[in-house]
């Protein structure tokens, strides 16, 4: 949650979350299907909008996130929003070392998806973020969400 601790709180604003499948998951099969059984607020029935996403992708969200600070937060400036945006995606892809280039090599392992739900708020809608990680032992999807209501 790194790239977005500025943003408002509450519990109906912000999740995070990992999910241990019963058995490996190839990654063409990681898609909406599977979202929608994984017991997340944010992904659900309703799930909709299920993209492929790069480590690139991933990135640039989690910096603009953190950059932005949502609606009414407060934004972090340059170096503390480029941290903040490695942290989340080191996280998200299970990868233990600071460094940017292992990070960047293990998120590169892992299949993204960018997803939207009745979840997010809808209120301004690029503040609307679901990104979902196959991470690369196949077993493991990390969620994160965020939406702001104002």
């Amino acid at each position: 949650m790194s790239a977005y601790r500025n943003w408002p709180s509450g519990a109906d604003a912000l999740e995070a979350g990992l999910f241990r499948l019963d058995r490996p998951l190839a990654p063409a099969d990681f898609g909406a299907s599977l979202l929608r059984l994984l017991p997340a607020a944010s992904t659900g029935a309703t799930t909709a909008g299920v993209r492929r996403a790069t480590t690139v992708d991933v990135l640039r969200t989690l910096f603009g996130g953190a950059a932005s600070g949502g609606a009414y937060g407060p934004r972090m400036h340059g170096a503390y929003a480029r941290k903040a945006s490695w942290e989340s995606l080191a996280a998200l892809a299970d990868v233990q070392e600071a460094d940017p280039a292992a990070v960047e090599r293990g998120a590169d392992r892992c299949t993204w998806l960018f997803y939207g739900s009745d979840w997010h708020l809808r209120v301004v809608p690029p503040l609307d973020v679901g990104i979902a990680a196959l991470r690369p032992e196949r077993r493991t999807v990390a969620v994160l969400a965020v939406t702001d209501s104002d």
